[in-house]
């Protein structure tokens, strides 16, 4: 591995605080499959005309075959037709995500952008893998993200009414195995241990009544503590038919600015698109303009990209953007600067790996806010540097003035509170 030197980061053994987390990165914990890579093509990113924003930021691609074998070496799937097609990668310094791109021919063919590369590791033939879209995550409400819906127009009412019918349903779940594996799967219980899938096989079985089996109760109660207590604290509500999915580029130039397109497969479900307006945020949500409205395509047209493949489980952004304005305080006045990625719109998200809270409102009309805010511009702050290469000295030293300097912002907040 090589973090000195490199021809696209010369600055990088200079920033203590990137120096470290490229170090870093080569020690997380994730799954790891060793597969022969035959080709590895690095491709240029999507930019703004003015290289200010990256539409493809972090979003690379892959062949069908290599996705099925990853699939294989992790999970040890024998089904040829069930596997994720896109992963969260690490990949000889580059991180990201990749998504199948059915124009790769050949085998074993890997499409990484510059903005994925971070350093080198040129020895190494793992690819491992954080995350994979095998199935997508429930979308949640939280205390933040409700004040800014709030204050974008959505009556207090709303929320108010999926909280009851959560609480109602958490309660309700204890009386039937089948009704418990749910909500365990969808407040991400127990799935280390396969529990709700192993609870849905005994219910298969006829012995639903094994809900009243004193082990089971406890279990269930516990269960219960837990997913009420987030409601009563994080304001962690369950909205049904919405959706938290990871974010990959349209490479192919398919989708208009401001178009979405968004292929769900569920194992009972099937296959569905959404379609129409849907609302799209990010967590953590702070500015009110980290909410906004995009438009899915659904199903998508005969011969076009998606028909061919249709990345389920993923959301797939345009790379044409949005128009963005740049304010010039001296004049007061301002000009079109290029187009904005819409996930750079969200928190100031990006494509390696970011997931997205989409709700469709085609279903759940009552969340269409009456105005949207501009976003905000989330600028990098600016780095620190030193005038030698960085040793773990000064990634510490570092370290250290991140926490003082966090700690006496807290306190200061703390003293205007008061």
């Amino acid at each position: 591995m090589t973090f000195r030197g490199l021809e696209y980061d010369r600055h990088l053994e200079y920033c203590p605080a990137r120096y470290g987390a490229r170090i870093s990165q080569t020690f997380s914990a994730t799954d790891a499959a060793v597969v022969d890579v035959d080709e590895i093509l690095i491709r240029e990113d999507i930019t703004t005309p003015d290289e200010r924003y990256i539409f493809t930021d972090g979003s690379g691609g892959m062949s069908e075959d290599i996705a099925r074998e990853i699939w294989r070496l992790i999970r040890k799937s024998r089904d040829h037709n069930d596997f994720p097609h896109a992963y969260q990668i690490r990949f000889q310094g580059s991180q990201g995500m990749i998504s199948i791109d059915h124009t790769l021919n050949g085998s074993n063919v890997l499409s990484l952008r510059r903005s994925m590369i971070k350093f080198d590791a040129p020895s190494s033939t793992e690819i491992e893998i954080p995350r994979a879209t095998d199935q997508p995550t429930t979308y949640y409400l939280n205390r933040p993200l409700i004040m800014i819906l709030e204050g974008l127009g959505i009556p207090y009412q709303v929320f108010q009414g999926f909280q009851v019918h959560a609480i109602r349903e958490t309660q309700d779940a204890t009386q039937r195995l089948s009704a418990a594996a749910h909500l365990l799967q969808i407040h991400g219980l127990g799935l280390a241990f396969r529990l709700p899938s192993t609870l849905l096989s005994i219910a298969r079985l006829g012995l639903e009544f094994l809900a009243k089996d004193s082990f089971f109760k406890l279990l269930f109660r516990i269960a219960v503590y837990h997913v009420l207590r987030d409601l009563k604290h994080r304001a962690r509500i369950p909205i049904p038919n919405a959706w938290t999915l990871v974010g990959v580029a349209d490479t192919h130039r398919h989708l208009r600015e401001n178009e979405v397109f968004v292929c769900i497969r569920l194992r009972e479900r099937g296959v569905f698109f959404l379609e129409g307006p849907v609302l799209i945020s990010r967590s953590p949500t702070i500015h009110p303009g980290d909410v906004q409205l995009a438009h899915a395509i659904g199903t998508p047209p005969m011969r076009s990209c998606f028909a061919k493949e249709s990345l389920p489980n993923t959301i797939v952004f345009s790379v044409k953007g949005e128009l963005y304005y740049m304010v010039i305080v001296a004049v007061n006045s301002s000009f079109c600067a290029g187009k904005r990625p819409l996930p750079t719109c969200l928190g100031g998200g990006d494509l390696d790996g970011d997931p997205y809270n989409i709700i469709p409102l085609k279903d759940h009309p009552y969340f269409t806010p009456k105005h949207v805010y501009t976003p905000a511009e989330y600028l990098p702050p600016l780095k620190e540097y030193v005038d030698w290469s960085c040793t773990m000295t000064d990634v510490a030293d570092f370290f250290m003035k991140y926490i003082v300097s966090d700690v006496s912002l807290q306190l200061k907040n703390d003293k205007i509170q008061s």
